[in-house]
């Protein structure tokens, strides 16, 4: 939640998101991507369905600190 492994923390993304960028981070988590936190890709996760992917980016937001 709060240390950087391969990516950023979840508080980190939480700092750096709000609300208004769901539809946008969940089509990420689902598509997959580079360049917002570094070199390395994130994988994509396309067996989740838009709604989950929501939830999972409603839960991260909501690590705000």
């Amino acid at each position: 939640i709060d240390a950087k492994l391969v990516g950023p923390s979840y508080q980190d993304v939480a700092a750096k998101y709000t609300a208004a960028d769901i539809d946008k981070l969940a089509e990420k988590i689902i598509k997959g991507g580079a360049g917002n936190w570094g070199e390395i890709p994130m994988t994509p996760h396309a067996g989740l369905t838009p709604e989950n992917a929501k939830l999972m980016v409603k839960y991260i937001l909501s690590l705000k600190k």
